[in-house]
């Protein structure tokens, strides 16, 4: 009766080992899915960021572009036909200021993004930090269990 009872022990503590094994494994698993997946999302947000920086940028030189084709084209029919006034020099002028202005009000509004881009990214690399040092934690209890459960086992017999 004693020989079943302790075999019934043993039997219920190697399936709580393998039990705890197999848990481990998934937390594991699920963490390195969940890193991976962090990763790939960090990555997609970053290159998405870029295109349409570079989307915007080029978009922006082919406007200016294309004004600039335009005003020169202008400019050309204006001096064969007349001298230029000085007011319209001056207004000339006030458009491309506030051009200029509105550029580099959008560099200021991009350059913020990308700051906030990265205080996200450093949150996220502290929350995954975090994260592995409870995995740690977690295998070093496991690891503990399991000595515990050795001795144990060694003892019995």
């Amino acid at each position: 009766h004693l020989l079943s009872n302790f075999e019934h022990f043993l039997t219920r503590v190697t399936s709580q080992i393998t039990e705890a094994n197999q848990e481990k494994k998934e937390m594991e698993s699920a963490l390195k899915r969940k890193a991976a997946t962090h990763d790939d999302e960090i990555q997609r947000l970053y290159e998405e960021m870029e295109l349409q920086i570079k989307n915007e940028k080029d978009k922006i030189v082919l406007q200016d572009y294309e004004r600039f084709l335009s005003r020169s084209k202008d400019l050309e029919l204006q001096l064969s036909s007349k001298e230029k006034e000085p007011d319209q020099l001056f207004q000339k002028q006030r458009r491309l200021e506030c051009q200029c202005q509105e550029l580099h009000s959008e560099q200021h509004v991009t350059k913020n993004e990308n700051v906030k881009l990265k205080q996200t990214n450093d949150e996220l690399a502290r929350e995954l930090d975090h994260v592995s040092q409870e995995l740690i934690l977690t295998q070093e209890q496991l690891s503990l269990i399991q000595e515990q459960s050795t001795r144990l086992h060694e003892e019995k017999e």
